[in-house]
């Protein structure tokens, strides 16, 4: 069966380079629906010396951590809630994005373009949607010794985490542009 990839369409305006400032080792992963927030707030408690932020819709915090009751390991700050200016700030102000999924199907989108459009490396689950955008040391399974490695691996290494963060970047705008969305579509008819 012959198909075509109609991939969504990267826009220019999720680039906020007037946010982009960083931290020591902040990680974020935030978004709405398809986290595995179980498996991120494992990862978490597995990385004491890690800062992190979690964003969330308060629904889901008390879905996944009510019975916390907001006792949160010291490293992870947990947002609910907040206006989509202060989520980028959160966003930009990291050097990594996780977004571990817990299904197969296209989730985390919106977020991905973000991360990529302000230069943050983004590590996911190994799903098919994922595995059309980033390479295999960037998609990952369940195992929580795994991404605290890849983690660690990439707070260590500035510039291989930029060099590809910028690669993903460049690679958005070239493949997946309203020009080339257009493009692929009028191929079609």
């Amino acid at each position: 069966m012959d198909y075509t990839l109609l991939q969504d369409v990267y826009h220019d305006y999720y680039e906020m380079p007037q946010l982009a400032e960083q931290s020591e080792d902040m990680v974020f992963c935030g978004g709405c629906y398809g986290r595995d927030w179980p498996l991120m707030m494992e990862i978490v408690k597995a990385m004491p010396d890690v800062r992190f932020c979690l964003v969330m819709m308060q629904t889901m915090e008390q879905a996944y951590f009510g019975a916390m009751q907001g006792n949160y390991p010291k490293n992870c700050q947990v947002l609910t809630n907040i206006p989509y200016k202060r989520f980028m700030r959160c966003l930009c102000q990291s050097k990594l994005v996780c977004m571990p999924i817990d299904c197969e199907a296209p989730q985390g989108l919106i977020v991905m373009y973000e991360a990529a459009a302000n230069d943050k490396l983004i590590l996911t689950s190994d799903t098919p949607t994922t595995e059309g955008y980033f390479s295999s040391d960037q998609r990952l399974g369940r195992d929580v010794g795994q991404w605290c490695e890849r983690i660690r691996y990439y707070l260590a290494n500035e510039t291989e985490r930029k060099e590809k963060a910028r690669a993903f970047h460049r690679y958005l705008k070239d493949h997946c542009s309203e020009r080339q969305f257009a493009q692929t579509v009028a191929s079609l008819c």
